[in-house]
């Protein structure tokens, strides 16, 4: 994926989230790593990794899309608050592009103001 993306790296977590200033000896760049790679350990539970593609000048929409092969995808996470349509569209059409994808959920539990990612069962 990144010779479409251009890089990426794990999220790394923390107990607070770095403090972005326009030090003369920090870079830009440095600084957007924290604001995109940075995240509170409660977060911890998705191991996620993120990948990225900067640019130095305002991207038309043209130059946003970027085109993935279907052997990119391993699984999809159904955000907690999807709306049941969107989860119907985009499970039928992976269906048919991607057969072997594994969808999961986003549970958020109020009780204990924590989300949880479960195996999707379809209906």
């Amino acid at each position: 994926m990144f010779k479409f993306l251009g890089g990426g790296s794990e999220v790394l977590y923390c107990k607070e989230l770095p403090i972005i200033k326009p030090y003369p000896w920090e870079d830009r760049t440095s600084q957007a790593h924290k604001q995109v790679y940075y995240k509170l350990d409660k977060w911890e539970f998705e191991k996620e990794y993120r990948t990225k593609h900067f640019s130095n000048k305002p991207l038309s929409n043209e130059e946003r899309i970027i085109t993935l092969n279907k052997e990119s995808y391993k699984e999809i996470i159904f955000g907690a608050k999807i709306k049941q349509e969107d989860r119907e569209e985009i499970t039928l059409i992976c269906d048919k592009l991607i057969p072997n994808i594994i969808f999961r959920q986003a549970v958020f539990n109020t009780s204990v103001n924590e989300i949880s990612i479960e195996e999707y069962i379809r209906p």
